[in-house]
């Protein structure tokens, strides 16, 4: 045994240093399919993990809240109550027509939830995997959401679910929502025509099937009009300042929050601040 070791201890000192180059282009490609092949195991794993962690939910009686959902024509899923302002329009429509439908929300303050109707029910869902293992096991011939992100995390198409629709809720360019945030739906609710280039684009470039593209407005002006309404007009001659900012990290108020609006309350002008529901 010993010789074999100090036989392998000589040799592997005898060995020289090899030398090889790997021009940029063909190192980025590397690099780029190393990358893929570690993200895609990554979220193999997570979402096998997401499965087994919304196993007890159906342990312990998951199943009833399902149930309610099964067979309706519409659900409507939203992740929160800075969302009812885009759903509460099409809600009120669906109760005005009689047409069932269920609405489904991840927040327990959402104030969807008190809205009464004899067709249109409403549902506290749960958040996490308690939301993502109702909605992958849906029955539903429409499925109603502002959700991103259909088939690419968590989120799963149902086998018994007919139609995904997303409707957009900003009037923007949609090609700067969120990577593949839309494009494995089947339809989708613009705010105005000028969106539906940029998604054709998109599916042209990934080869995705053409969806259904409907215009339909931003149904949250709606909402903002009839608030309007009601308020006083202002009464005085300074100049107002509406500070209104994106969200998120890179967000006005994140990065330099009373930096600004410090100098702004003394500066003498009327200022409303008006913070991204996020």
């Amino acid at each position: 045994m010993t010789r074999r070791v100090l036989l392998l201890v000589f040799l592997l000192s005898c060995t020289h240093p090899l030398w090889a180059y790997i021009d940029p282009g063909t190192g980025s490609m590397l690099f780029s399919a190393l990358s893929g092949i570690l993200v895609a195991v990554y979220f193999f794993f997570k979402n096998l993990l997401v499965r087994i962690k919304s196993l007890p939910d159906l342990l312990i009686g998951r199943k009833d809240r399902l149930s309610a959902a099964q067979g309706r024509d519409l659900v409507i899923y939203s992740e929160g109550r800075q969302y009812w302002n885009v759903f509460a329009p099409v809600v009120e429509e669906l109760d005005r027509r009689g047409l069932s439908a269920i609405y489904y929300t991840s927040d327990p303050q959402d104030p969807g939830l008190q809205f009464a109707s004899a067709t249109v029910k409403t549902a506290l869902l749960g958040k996490g995997h308690a939301a993502f293992f109702t909605l992958n096991a849906l029955e539903a011939r429409v499925c109603l959401t502002t959700t991103p992100g259909l088939e690419v995390f968590h989120w799963k198409r149902s086998p018994k679910t007919r139609k995904y629709v997303h409707i957009l809720h900003a009037p923007n360019d949609a090609t700067l929502y969120r990577l593949f945030g839309i494009d494995y739906f089947d339809t989708v609710l613009l705010t105005g025509d000028f969106q539906a280039a940029g998604i054709r684009e998109l599916e042209a470039k990934r080869g995705l099937p053409p969806k259904a593209l409907v215009t339909v407005g931003c149904t949250y002006l709606d909402v903002l009009r009839a608030r309007a309404a009601q308020l006083a007009p202002h009464q005085g001659a300074e100049r107002t300042v509406l500070v209104s900012p994106s969200w998120g990290e890179s967000g006005l108020l994140k990065r330099y929050g009373m930096e600004l609006l410090g100098p702004l309350a003394r500066s003498g002008l009327r200022v409303i601040v008006r913070p991204h529901p996020q």
